[in-house]
């Protein structure tokens, strides 16, 4: 083969050798930064929705308490088991008030985990760890939010049947929030990086939104319920 063909060959053979390789398609980088970046942004508004779910569900039930008692006790009694029962709610709130800084954290710490490593999951296992341990800490709180109400359920003179259910509704709870956070680690294990990455990554937590909302509704509904049979039970004045 003449000199002058060999060094051609040389020349493009170098060439393709400095050629940039592109990234496989299945490593996390660059272009799916801005997708965890649009992710972070829209939790902070799921979040709030769900942070407002919690206290007007609980607003709900200190409203229709209020009336069904009104007649039933005296007014300096009547008031002063609305103010405690209006605070009672902070040690079931606080785990929902904290969830939503704990995920940012997770989206931020994640991305750069993935970054460094390429690996989509670095960023999935720690958005499902943010969220599950909402389930276990509401829970955690509820027997300390009936224990603030002790007032109130002793006024209302449930049976120890009843007490005993309304401190159940922690449980309750958990399971309604595990489940949803289950679904959620379904959806995560199912997404695929790709031009629809954000939306995907959005919607999954819209979804586990709606399902933390209704789980909370119910239990609130369920709780108040409680309370409002009691009441109307107790002989007007």
């Amino acid at each position: 083969m003449p000199l002058r063909r060999l060094r051609k060959l040389a020349r493009k053979a170098k060439s393709l050798r400095t050629e940039p390789v592109a990234a496989p398609a299945d490593r996390f980088g660059r272009a799916q930064d801005g997708a965890m970046a649009a992710l972070n942004q829209s939790a902070e508004g799921i979040f709030a929705v769900l942070g407002a779910a919690v206290v007007s569900s609980w607003e709900v039930a200190l409203a229709d308490l209020a009336r069904a008692l009104r007649g039933r006790l005296s007014e300096e009694k009547h008031a002063e088991l609305i103010e405690r029962m209006s605070d009672s709610l902070v040690p079931t709130e606080q785990p929902f008030s904290g969830v939503g800084k704990r995920y940012s954290h997770a989206v931020k710490t994640g991305t750069k985990a993935a970054l460094d490593s390429g690996n989509f999951g670095d960023v999935t296992s720690l958005l499902g760890e943010a969220l599950g341990g909402l389930g276990a800490a509401a829970s955690a709180g509820w027997p300390k939010t009936a224990e603030h109400m002790a007032p109130i359920l002793e006024s209302l003179v449930l049976s120890d049947a009843e007490h005993q259910a309304f401190v159940a509704q922690g449980n309750l709870l958990q399971v309604a929030l595990d489940s949803a956070w289950q679904a959620y680690m379904a959806h995560l294990d199912s997404v695929v990086m790709g031009p629809d990455l954000e939306k995907t990554l959005v919607d999954g937590l819209e979804a586990w939104k709606d399902e933390a909302v209704r789980a909370v509704e119910l239990n609130l509904y369920q709780s108040r319920a409680m309370l409002i049979e009691a009441a109307e039970r107790l002989p007007l004045l």
